[in-house]
């Protein structure tokens, strides 16, 4: 009888530490739905400007997203010479304040722009190459004109190259690069 006993705890015993012991291995998790994310970057440039980042990411996604535009924005107007400076002040001191969209599975490569001038679209795969394309960004939403993806592809074919100045203030659409 004893040795019934110890033989039911012993597996009773084997079967609890095989339990636990799968307990032990991480749990995949799971990355929820997408929703609709903002946040608001302020101070930018050390002369308190500011913009608002959205974006309709998972939670994990979202994570750092911010963080890495408002890197890109000061490193990119600190690397700038004068005109580029003042070119983001423009546009972040304009009435209404900007808005910064990251999205994924987008038709452009980068960014694009709106003809408003207050709205920057941001492909979220560029997010850690964004900051040496940011002057041109700026540039669009300050001149407050758009080019069409399609467009720009068109004269990159005919001219061999990027939009000259002339070209892309004669565009209308939606600026995208």
């Amino acid at each position: 009888m004893t040795r019934k006993i110890s033989i039911i705890i012993f597996i009773l015993i084997a079967v609890g530490m095989g339990m636990t012991a799968c307990d032990d291995d991480p749990k995949e998790e799971t990355p929820g739905p997408a929703k609709d994310q903002t946040a608001t970057i302020t101070n930018l440039f050390g002369e308190g400007f500011s913009a608002t980042v959205k974006g309709t990411l998972t939670n994990a996604e979202w994570d750092g997203v911010a963080g890495k535009i408002e890197t890109a924005l000061n490193g990119a107007f600190v690397d700038g010479i004068v005109p580029v400076k003042n070119r983001f002040k423009a546009v972040f001191g304009q009435a209404g304040g900007v808005t910064i969209i990251v999205e994924k599975a987008t038709a452009y490569d980068n960014w694009k722009t709106t003809a408003d001038g207050l709205t920057l679209y941001v492909n979220f795969d560029a997010l850690d190459t964004i900051q040496s394309i940011l002057p041109n960004a700026m540039l669009a939403m300050e001149g407050k004109y758009v080019e069409s993806a399609q467009v720009k592809k068109q004269n990159r074919v005919r001219f061999g190259g990027g939009m000259s100045s002339f070209e892309l203030a004669r565009v209308s659409g939606t600026k995208s690069v």
